[in-house]
């Protein structure tokens, strides 16, 4: 089984393109929410090339002890939302993690969470949505 973690970024000072104090604070917070995720798994974190989904992305991988470099993908961005799934994001999923996290933006995050879910065969786990938090989960150790 693979997983997949969408999520907008923490608040922002948007005039700096960063996270606030508060933003930082709740990264770390979401990231106590999320650790049984990345227990013994390989994972790769993704975030587009904004400041503030970098930085919360680079929190949260952080937190997760994780050492792989931040890859950044525009399909990701503010823009990303007219994309598809299987077209943009899903092409840049490695085969060879378990876990896969990815920050975002509105409405980005909104097209993606309602183009997963309507794939048949993934589960989704909404209990964080309201931190604007998705967990996904594939069947049969593939992405689509």
């Amino acid at each position: 089984m693979k997983t997949l973690i969408l999520l907008r970024h923490r608040e922002a000072d948007y005039l700096f393109n960063e996270l606030t104090e508060q933003g930082i604070a709740d990264a770390e917070d979401l990231s106590g929410h999320l650790s049984h995720l990345f227990a013994d798994k390989s994972a790769a974190v993704f975030s587009s090339r904004e400041g503030r989904a970098k930085q919360t992305a680079e929190v949260l991988s952080k937190a997760f002890g994780l050492s792989s470099p931040l890859d950044t993908l525009d399909c990701l961005g503010e823009s990303g939302g007219r994309i598809k799934f299987s077209e943009g994001l899903q092409a840049h999923l490695p085969d060879a993690v378990d876990v896969v996290l990815c920050a975002t933006h509105n409405p980005t995050l909104g097209v993606l969470v309602d183009q997963i879910r309507a794939i048949s065969d993934v589960g989704y786990d909404g209990s964080l949505a309201e931190r604007e938090t998705h967990v996904f989960t594939f069947p049969e150790n593939r992405w689509a």
